[in-house]
């Protein structure tokens, strides 16, 4: 009624002719009519809003401790869960695990992998991938690297890939196109990458480090105009001596293996980054620091790796940033969520989204979660997103459409009180998985489905 204020009826009693009687049923009328379609529109978002199916078990429960899951799709909506078992006590008792599932949603039975570590998988036609890293009998992982492809029947011979790691790995496998792969792989001895060449076959691993480079973090991605970025974090001093401050770099391409190791960008003196990640050729980090009174400090910070870096920080005021989670597709969309925590350890979920063109929005605050947990972050190739995390070990997810101003409500997952470790993929479609683990003395692998609108 604002409008017709300004008009010259503001603080005017209603007329009682005929004709004021009449507009008073008319602005009754048109104010029901609006109520009626304000509700419809709510209901209407409602139904419209992506909803998850009811949880179910993958695999397990098991007596050893489950390490986190990890999820693979293929371009016609079958997808994987890999994840390991491991005797915290005795880290050489470890087991790795995959499950299929179906283009059709349905899960199959739970298979042991040929290695002790699974450390990544991708599809190559109807081929999964895995690249396992293994030890000696009775030695805890990791002396060597190899590939395993799974049929959806049986495993294939494995195909080595390096036989010179010295302790934990972390690894990358990235689908090209061909049926081709990349696969990348870190110790803190070094960064090694390994491509097929035209004949598909592997050639040895080529280290893109020099020895003793001390690399802490590790990441890839194939990113527009048939290229590959591998980025990982190590020292610039001493290894062992210097934190990491630089982020490294090595370009390849579909038909060629990364190569012409660059260091990218350094931080200021004594800052250090904790943790990396790639959306495309955006690389995210976690930079912390202690400031001139001797508090602790750190932050998200976003830079392109095309051209001259500019970085972009997101700082916030009294939180502490961690538990970073970067997603993107090809068209450019992309989602950063990190959990930012106060100094009296009460934790938050933080998101900041891009959509193909455009730039980060501010952050948003999606909700608290569990101070042990990290969120997972996802992006369709529509350019729907999902951030996931666990709050109280009940879990939670919140989706956005594509250019919308912010995130529909939060939805219950799974209202389970155990919880951990949640991990959310979209596939080639419009829907999206989420997996954790769940239990206490034993535990269970735990998986849901969402269909977006």
């Amino acid at each position: 009624h604002r409008d017709r204020d300004r008009g010259g009826g503001a603080g005017r009693l209603p007329g009682r002719s005929l004709g004021g009687l009449a507009r008073r049923s008319d602005l009754a009328r048109t104010a029901a009519v609006a109520l009626v379609a304000g509700v419809l529109s709510l209901s209407a978002a409602a139904s419209a809003q992506a909803s998850w199916s009811r949880p179910v078990p993958l695999a397990g429960p098991f007596s050893l401790d489950l390490l986190p899951a990890q999820i693979g799709f293929a371009p016609d909506g079958r997808s994987a869960v890999a994840f390991g078992l491991q005797d915290e006590d005795d880290p050489a008792t470890s087991e790795s695990f995959i499950v299929p599932r179906s283009a059709s949603g349905r899960f199959g039975q739970a298979r042991q992998v040929p290695a002790q570590q699974i450390l990544d998988l991708a599809f190559t036609g109807k081929t999964l991938e895995l690249l396992t890293a293994q030890g000696p009998p009775g030695t805890t992982c990791c002396s060597s690297a190899a590939l395993v492809g799974f049929s959806g029947k049986t495993f294939g011979r494995t195909r080595p890939l390096i036989d010179t790691l010295t302790g934990a790995a972390i690894g990358r496998l990235i689908a090209l196109p061909g049926s081709r792969l990349l696969a990348a792989i870190a110790t803190a001895e070094g960064v090694w990458v390994s491509q097929p060449a035209r004949n598909r076959t592997f050639g040895p691993a080529r280290l893109l480090t020099p020895r003793r480079s001390a690399p802490q973090t590790l990441t890839a991605a194939s990113v527009s105009g048939g290229r590959t970025l591998v980025a990982w974090t190590a020292a610039t001093g001493q290894p062992g001596q210097a934190p990491p401050n630089a982020i490294f770099e090595a370009a390849g391409s579909n038909n060629r293996v990364p190569s012409d190791t660059r260091r990218a960008y350094t931080v200021p003196s004594g800052h250090q980054i904790d943790e990396l990640a790639l959306g495309g050729t955006t690389a995210a980090w976690i930079e912390s620091w202690y400031d001139a009174r001797g508090a602790y400090r750190s932050e998200v910070v976003l830079a392109s790796l095309d051209g001259r870096i500019r970085p972009r920080a997101f700082p916030i005021a009294g939180e502490m940033a961690s538990g970073l989670s970067f997603a993107a597709n090809d068209a450019g969309d992309q989602v950063l969520a990190w959990q930012a925590c106060s100094l009296v350890g009460s934790c938050t979920v933080v998101a900041t989204v891009k959509d193909a063109g455009k730039r980060f929005g501010a952050p948003l605050d999606l909700g608290p979660i569990d101070p042990s947990q990290t969120p997972a972050a996802t992006v369709s190739r529509r350019g729907e997103t999902v951030v996931g995390w666990i709050e109280d070990g009940h879990v939670l997810a919140a989706a956005r459409r594509r250019r919308a101003r912010g995130f529909d409500r939060r939805q219950t997952i799974s209202a389970t009180n155990y919880a951990a470790d949640l991990t959310v993929a979209f596939g080639p479609g419009n829907s999206a998985l989420a997996v954790w683990t769940q239990g206490t003395v034993a535990s269970s692998v735990m998986g849901a489905t969402l269909r977006a609108p």
